[in-house]
């Protein structure tokens, strides 16, 4: 027998029929956002806890209507389908406490806001690398949004104007990691 009998010439396809065959994400593929949402239903979008979906269409109807996490579910849903880690917080009147309540804390051992994406990992299992505050990122927000951004290694996604980024100017920040 020689080399070329055993050899393969072309694409060799391998048909698995039992079982389930597990299928990995690609890393630089998991979106994390902080979004406001006083109607969304409390047991699929906790305050301030990472929730991991994976097809933002099919949460709409849990979004509720108010805040920015039904824009965003929509956003993300109608361009990729793709893990996306969602931390929702509470929304405020006032321009002052919202910002504080989407920059977060980290009190015994609790993290909130922004820095909840940092439990992302060993909470739902997958690290988010692209990062954004949709419609929020004033400076507080965005200098919080880098410093995660640089924790895990992630892009860092900040409209200049803070407003939807909509034909606007962007400002996407590849940090080095700590």
């Amino acid at each position: 027998m020689s080399i070329l009998d055993t050899y393969l010439h072309g694409v060799e396809v391998v048909e698995v029929n039992a079982g389930g065959v597990t299928i990995s994400t690609a890393a630089t593929s998991v979106i994390g956002v902080v979004c406001t949402g006083d109607q969304a239903d409390a047991e699929t979008f906790p305050l301030n806890t990472p929730v991991l979906i994976t097809n933002p269409l099919n949460y709409l109807e849990k979004a509720g209507s108010t805040g920015t996490l039904r824009r965003t579910l929509n956003s993300i849903g109608s361009i990729v389908k793709t893990p996306t880690v969602i931390v929702r917080v509470a929304e405020s009147d006032d321009s002052d406490t919202l910002t504080a309540n989407i920059v977060g804390t980290q009190e015994n051992g609790k993290f909130t806001g922004i820095k909840a994406l940092l439990t992302a990992q060993s909470t739902v299992f997958v690290k988010p690398k692209l990062l954004c505050v949709p419609q929020h990122d004033n400076q507080a927000v965005a200098t919080e949004l880098l410093a995660v951004a640089k924790k895990l290694n992630a892009f860092a996604f900040i409209s200049t104007t803070g407003q939807p980024p909509r034909n606007k100017p962007m400002l996407i920040a590849k940090t080095s990691p700590a």
